[in-house]
């Protein structure tokens, strides 16, 4: 046994690895906690111990004895290699813009990331003298061709530019457009930033920047550099002084003029204006008799710039209370090259904490869905209906299918393909919104939801700081919250729905999913192991204690890969090995009684309600005991907002009943094609899937003309509706250019039950022709030639050649064999000469049928018709009389 440290600072050094060797055929291995000290058990005898780790150089010791029941302590001291400091600057090769860049930096067990400044492209990064660093560049913004550099310092200094060329084939990097076939820079600067929301000062993902003049750029993620704020945009623009507006679903807009310099990048942040409802209190008590009512007054205050709107609820169940503000580090448990597998193979030494044996685990069912990659299981608790994952860094079909509990398929899937980084992994279900959220693991490490009712992914993303890529996934219900866990760091992490961490905990559990049970607050943790128990059991309420744990019968090592619990008590699990979902015990029941209901003993008024900027609403809880026997009813009132912050609790006594509306949307079909000008018409199957009749507003986000209803309704309860939707493609659409019309309806009654649907149109490549006049005359006189000239206008809206031919013709037609290529909508003249026969008397003609022939589309031509006419004169000679 032994203690590592650093020679310099004498600081502990975790996670090295050793290698003890008593000869060429006998060698052991081990590596450092997390405090730098090692343990290993090893036979009598001499060996040699070397430690070796990224930065330092390696210690070797010869002629370690090892005694028979003794211990052998040996403590190195490892000394660092010196250190450089590489810096630079990011550019785009064409413009020479800055660029905000992801600096990728890896050589043998070294892995980091660092990212340029937005402004003014610079970065820097620690490394080592005289070791080969392999850089790997790309911008945040996608759009131009990552760079790769391999890069040995030798100083304590060194400098490296990166010069990074734009994709002139996919166009899309900020500032370049595509003009008729070539991709080229429209802008004369950049202007970058982040929309904040101005009640948090948290970035905003997915809010758009707009001049007001057609350029319009969404807002991202940058959950990996921590000097910037999510909610991230970057703006091409010409120079001079721009509106920039920021705007996003219910927040407030945000407008600020923006000065371009030529070659300059320019920051402007914004911060949008919201509506925040805060409750004077989140827990309500009455002490009655028998018999008894008691009012108890609660006040909603808006502390946001916008008015708000309230629904109340109830949800039968007490709220699971973590340890709010208690926060554990995550330190690293795995090699920087593994930390996105499938698996914890490569995972440190793993020892779980004991822990007593709980009477569960026991093999219900097993089924083998038909599918290969399997990762990530989610149950869908309102249908009963199981969401199983199939990833291709498995060789799956990245997608989700959807079974029964019985193993049926239902036929249904949803394509994770755009969603996901290297894979995505466990999966939950949020009943009060119709949503399944995945963890993307090695992508933007965010959670992102999907709609079981339109089988898309909708494009809402959680992005929490963790630090470390998570595996596990659920939702508790009782805060409107989520627990993350992985085998990286070992711990449970506890988010909101802006991302923000609540608390977190290690509990020395290689987690690989996760499930809730919100009746007893309590975490199903399943581990990804070859040791310990498959599954353990935390309680939330008591710091995340671990209370057991127990195996499934089966389920082999490192197989573990997702967890769910439906509500009967019975775990889904993913083996990932075998390709087999196991149903089995988890010793719990009542899983979703919290959807229980009973006869009535408390209400509220008002139920929904609005709350301007600055003001408050006061709404009177009602408790009565009439009926009830002497014990205790705890439940939650939910208040449902359409601010950006969800629902929050209020804890009572008992349920009211929440207002039953819902919607969905299902296109016949969701893209289709059209030529410019061309109105294209979907339809769109409406159901009212609540309980109650209901009319929904329509609302549209699109760019081309879109035409829908703006009500439909009243439906009645589980009634449907054809409506129709058109959508018309632009004059001036070039081919392959495309539109997204997202139409969303919303309930009349409650304003947080709505369902979308994305109709995308895209221009066809239409080929068309014009050629004027359509009829033309000229005279001539036998031996001559009449000259017409004649106009062809490329009408389509791609460039085309086109072929030229005469018929019908007797007399002799002289004409090009073809004009162009021409440019959409370009033109150009073409003389056509036809000869007069000397044989030709007064008053003979001919008609010649000249036509002009798309060489893209044969069936697209134009037609004009010359007559040609013997041109008779007259000689008059003058008499002269003497």
């Amino acid at each position: 046994s032994g203690h590592l440290t650093d020679a310099n600072t004498n600081a502990d050094l975790a996670a090295v690895p050793l290698e003890i060797s008593s000869s060429p055929t006998q060698t052991f291995q081990t590596v450092t906690n997390n405090n730098g000290v090692y343990n290993l058990e090893l036979p009598v005898n001499t060996y040699t111990v070397t430690a070796a780790t990224f930065g330092y150089y390696e210690e070797t010791r010869t002629n370690v004895a090892i005694l028979e029941d003794a211990t052998t302590t040996l403590n190195l001291a490892l000394a660092p290699m010196p250190s450089a400091k590489v810096s630079g600057y990011a550019s785009d090769s064409q413009t020479g813009w800055p660029l905000y860049a992801r600096i990728h930096i890896t050589a043998p067990d070294f892995d980091t990331t660092v990212f340029s400044d937005p402004v003014t492209g610079y970065y820097s990064a620690t490394l080592i003298q005289n070791i080969a660093f392999d850089f790997a560049v790309s911008a945040v913004s996608n759009g131009y061709v990552a760079d790769n550099l391999s890069l040995t310092p030798t100083t304590a200094s060194t400098s490296q530019d990166f010069l990074l060329d734009p994709n002139l084939i996919a166009c899309s990097a900020p500032g370049y457009v595509f003009n008729s076939t070539l991709c080229e820079v429209y802008a004369d600067g950049l202007a970058v930033g982040v929309v904040l929301d101005a009640n948090t000062d948290l970035g905003i993902n997915n809010a758009t920047v707009t001049d007001g003049s057609g350029h319009t750029v969404t807002t991202f993620a940058t959950p990996a550099d921590p000097n910037e704020a999510n909610g991230f945009y970057i703006l091409g623009l010409s120079a001079g002084t721009h509106g920039l507006t920021a705007t996003y679903n219910t927040y407030g807009p945000d407008s600020h003029p923006v000065m371009i310099n030529a070659g300059a990048i320019t920051r402007q942040d914004f911060s949008l204006p919201s509506a925040r409802l805060v409750p004077s209190a989140t827990v309500l008590q009455a002490d009655l008799t028998i018999n008894a009512s008691l009012d108890l007054p609660l006040t909603i205050s808006n502390t946001g710039s916008t008015t708000a709107t309230f629904d109340l609820g109830a949800v039968n169940v007490s709220a699971s209370s973590p340890t709010p503000g208690k926060y554990f580090i995550p330190t690293r448990r795995i090699s920087p090259s593994h930390t996105n597998d499938t698996n914890a193979y490569w995972a440190f030494t793993y020892q779980p904490t004991p822990t007593g044996k709980i009477p569960a685990g026991q093999v219900l069912h097993t089924y083998n869905p038909g599918l290969t990659g399997l990762w990530g299981l989610g149950l869908n608790s309102l249908s009963g209906e199981l969401w199983v994952g199939s990833i291709s860094i498995n060789g799956g079909s990245e997608e989700l299918r959807q079974f029964q509990l019985d193993g049926s398929p239902t036929g249904k899937s949803i394509d994770i393909s755009s969603a996901s980084g290297l894979f995505s992994a466990d999966l939950t279900f949020d009943p009060f919104n119709n949503r399944l959220w995945q963890v993307d693991v090695g992508g933007s490490d965010c959670i992102y939801a999907l709609s079981p009712a339109t089988l898309q992914v909708t494009g809402e993303r959680i992005c929490p700081m963790i630090g470390a890529s998570q595996r596990g996934l659920a939702y508790d219900l009782t805060t409107d919250t989520f627990y993350l866990g992985s085998w990286n760091d070992g711990s449970i992490h506890h988010i909101d729905r802006q991302g923000n961490l609540l608390d977190s905990k290690n509990v020395n559990v290689n987690i690989s999913g996760l499930a809730f049970n919100p009746m007893t607050h309590h975490i199903f943790a399943l581990s990804n192991a070859s040791k310990g128990f498959d599954v353990y059991v935390l309680d939330v309420d008591n710091d995340y204690t671990v209370l057991g744990g127990f195996d499934i019968p089966g389920l082999g090592d490192y197989a573990q890969a997702g967890m769910d619990i439906d509500c009967a008590g019975n775990l889904w699990i993913v083996d990932q090995d075998s390709g087999l979902i196991i149903q089995a015990a988890s010793g719990e029941t009542g899983i979703c009684s919290w959807n229980e209901t009973s006869s009535s003993w408390l209400s509220a008024s008002p139920l929904t309600g609005s709350v301007p900027a600055g003001e408050s609403q006061e709404i009177t809880f009602t408790f009565d005991s009439s009926g009830k026997i002497p014990g205790s009813y705890q439940s939650q009132v939910r208040v449902d907002t359409d601010t950006p912050y969800g629902a929050f609790y209020i804890s009572a006594r008992m349920i009211v009943n929440q207002a039953d509306y819902g919607v969905s949307v299902t296109p016949e079909v969701d893209a289709l094609g059209g030529n410019p000008a061309q109105s294209i018409v979907y339809y769109l199957d409406v159901t009212n899937n609540g309980s109650n009749p209901d009319t929904y507003d329509v609302s549209i986000a699109n760019n081309w003309l879109t035409e829908a209803p703006v009500t439909i309704g009243p439906l009645d309860s589980l009634k449907t509706e054809t409506v129709a939707v058109t959508v018309t493609v632009p004059t001036g659409a070039l081919p392959g250019d495309w539109d997204v019309a997202n139409l969303t309806l919303t309930s009349q009654h409650d304003s947080g039950v709505s369902d979308s649907v994305d109709l995308t149109t895209t221009a066809n490549t239409y080929f068309s022709v014009s050629l004027s006049p359509a009829q033309a005359a000229a005279f001539a006189v036998p031996g001559e030639t009449a000259s017409y000239m004649l106009l062809v206008l490329n009408t389509g809206n791609i460039t085309d050649t086109y072929d030229i031919s005469v018929a019908d013709a007797n007399w002799v037609v002289n004409a090009p064999l073809s004009v162009g290529p021409l440019v959409a909508g370009d033109s150009a003249y073409i003389v056509v000469n036809v000869e007069v026969p000397l044989a030709a008397q007064p008053g003979d003609f001919d008609i010649a049928n000249l036509t002009v022939t798309s060489q893209g589309n044969g069936t697209s031509a134009s037609t004009s018709a010359l007559t040609t006419s013997f041109a008779e004169f007259k000689l008059y000679l003058p008499l002269v009389m003497r």
